[in-house]
């Protein structure tokens, strides 16, 4: 049974081409250290198979819905600890490499490996569940990653951190559609949602979101029980998990935060006032699999 260890920043400087590629390994063993608790990898492992054989026909980009929030309920950690990118780097270089090159392609940027949060290949999952999950309930989490640019510009903004703005995010998110702007100009849906997330940005610094929706942050207690609770991952191969028993955002911050956004929609022109009328489409460039154009990552298309 292997267990999470840390892989020291260090260890990024032996990342040759070949072993990005896959044609060669790589000897991490002096740049090893462990981790401060035991934490079991094989109900992650399992997760990570199961995804690969379940989306091999759809394309690995459309597994990052299903796998965030598995990826997350079976490798329990503290924001705290989800911080250090050295487990991160374990995970990808000595664990899970195979994963990386088989979402990523061939080929897979350093960054995958051993990037951001928002880049590298589990982190992305992990954290994505953890911002988009309202308590227990990791039912936003799909819609998270419906399309690349999601990832790709709201899991950067400073406000993704805060958990009501996150929920109210993603509603708002899934009621954009690919109708044209309001000005008669035709633009995709990926487009509106970079938008939006430029727009929430630019607003932001004369708007305080705590003062929109206070929010009182994680439960810690909660954290500390889920953690050491067990984990079963045989029940999460056709059902969602459950995250830990924190209080979800309440409603009425919620709400507020979808004002808000749906306020700063209108007045960037990305929707007409009442909102896009019907239902969200997906043209040809929407997929999961797409990189945003306000990626701010130096990647290249499908790295």
């Amino acid at each position: 049974m292997s267990k999470l260890k840390l892989l020291a920043r260090a260890a990024k400087a032996e990342l040759t081409p070949a072993f990005l590629e896959g044609t060669a390994g790589v000897d991490v063993t002096k740049h090893l250290d462990d981790f401060e608790r035991s934490v079991e990898l094989e109900p992650l492992r399992r997760m990570i198979a199961e995804a690969r054989t379940k989306f091999e026909g759809a394309g690995p980009e459309t597994s990052d819905g299903w796998l965030a929030s598995r990826v997350h309920a079976t490798l329990r950690l503290t924001r705290r600890e989800a911080a250090d990118q050295r487990l991160w780097t374990y995970l990808t270089v000595v664990e899970f490499p195979d994963y990386v090159r088989w979402r990523w392609g061939p080929e897979p940027a350093l960054a995958r490996f051993a990037g951001s949060e928002t880049n590298q290949a589990i982190a992305r999952l992990w954290w994505g569940a953890e911002l988009a999950r309202n308590g227990s309930d990791y039912s936003l989490v799909e819609t998270a990653f419906e399309a690349q640019d999601i990832p790709n510009t709201w899991f950067r903004l400073d406000a993704f951190h805060h958990r009501p703005a996150a929920i109210a995010a993603l509603q708002v998110i899934k009621g954009l559609n690919s109708q044209p702007l309001p000005n008669g100009k035709a633009v995709k849906r990926t487009k509106k949602i970079n938008m939006l997330a430029t727009a929430l940005n630019t607003s932001l610094t004369t708007t305080v979101l705590d003062a929109v929706a206070p929010w009182r942050g994680e439960d810690a207690d909660a954290m500390r029980e889920w953690i050491a609770g067990d984990v079963d991952e045989t029940l999460m191969l056709e059902e969602l998990p459950s995250g830990p028993d924190d209080e979800p955002a309440p409603n009425a911050e919620i709400e507020a935060v979808e004002t808000l956004l749906e306020g700063i929609a209108v007045g960037a022109g990305i929707v007409p006032l009442g909102g896009d009328a019907g239902s969200p489409e997906e043209q040809p460039g929407d997929g999961p699999g797409d990189t945003a154009e306000a990626a701010s990552a130096p990647l290249t298309p499908g790295s």
